[in-house]
């Protein structure tokens, strides 16, 4: 039993305090009222360790999943500062408080500058405007020196497959990288070569069909296809062009047959290049919602 404390302190807020204490490993404490609940969000903004931790509110219960009695500590500091002083710690946190947010405006500005030199060159006005952003006409050069010993092949084989030379282009949604463009003899097949001022990344062959659904053969192992939204992909990584070329017409011919299609003929512009290339980054990024990663199981009701 307890006679007395130091400081002075009511029963009321003595055993509070004991409470807080004895659930202080818990991730999930009750706040009073909707004052508290909003008080100890803000603190847990400028909280050294919580900032970062993802504190969630449901009602009047704050919860964190990887506390380690930091919230028990906020509570504590919030209903009872009158009795216990916390000056020299709230004078600490704001310290360090203000240092993080400097700090985070400093890494926010480098990050602008990397993004700006980053990014794929913009020439004159956006040659398209569609639901993913603009686009525009584009340099390949101006990321420096990039190897040539993708590009150089890649052109070569254009020039004996045929193929229209149409441009470069980058669009706003995919702003570190820029296209080289071109259609095939009998306008049913685009070949672009993609770059980042790390070097040139990969080329590939489309095709669009009379059900709207598209065909892209490419040297990247990052696409993958997403047939609810009508998109196909198949990578050959290490092919030449031309070999890439033989084999998206093989892939093409099976697709035809297989699915009842005919290939549609394609305009040899940038504007309508960019026009499918939008519609791309949208049924994309539609097929992402559609089908999202639940990797957040967290629910703030368990125990």
């Amino acid at each position: 039993m307890i006679e007395a404390a130091f400081p002075p302190a009511d029963r009321e807020s003595l055993t509070d305090a004991l409470e807080l204490a004895r659930n202080a490993e818990k991730t999930r404490h009750q706040a009073r009222d909707e004052e508290e609940a909003g008080a100890i969000m803000a603190a847990a903004r400028q909280d050294g360790y919580l900032h970062s931790m993802d504190v969630r509110r449901k009602g009047l219960l704050i919860s964190c999943r990887y506390d380690v009695e930091f919230l028990a500590k906020l509570f504590l500091r919030h209903r009872h500062g009158d009795i216990w002083d916390f000056s020299a710690f709230f004078a600490r946190q704001t310290e360090a408080y203000l240092e993080r947010v400097a700090q985070e405006r400093r890494m926010r500005r480098e990050g602008a500058r990397m993004a700006r030199e980053s990014m794929a060159k913009r020439i004159g006005s956006p040659i398209f405007r569609g639901r993913s952003g603009a686009f525009w006409r584009s340099d390949l050069a101006a990321f420096g020196a990039l190897q040539p010993d993708l590009r150089t092949p890649f052109e070569a084989a254009m020039r004996k497959l045929g193929f229209t030379l149409l441009g470069e282009i980058t669009p706003k949604r995919l702003r570190d990288y820029a296209l080289l463009c071109h259609l095939s003899p009998d306008r049913t097949s685009y070949a672009a070569l993609t770059a980042s001022r790390y070097g040139y990344l990969c080329f590939e062959f489309i095709s669009e069909f009379t059900d709207g659904s598209r065909l892209t053969t490419t040297t990247s192992a990052l696409a993958f296809s997403r047939p609810d939204v009508g998109l196909y992909y198949k990578d050959f990584q290490g092919m030449d062009a031309e070999a890439l070329h033989a084999k998206h017409l093989e892939l093409r011919a099976r697709f035809i047959q297989h699915k009842q299609v005919q290939p549609i003929e394609l305009e040899d512009s940038l504007e309508e290049l960019a026009r499918r290339l939008d519609d791309t980054i949208i049924r994309t990024e539609e097929d992402e919602c559609n089908h999202p990663d639940d990797d957040d199981d967290y629910d703030d009701d368990d125990d």
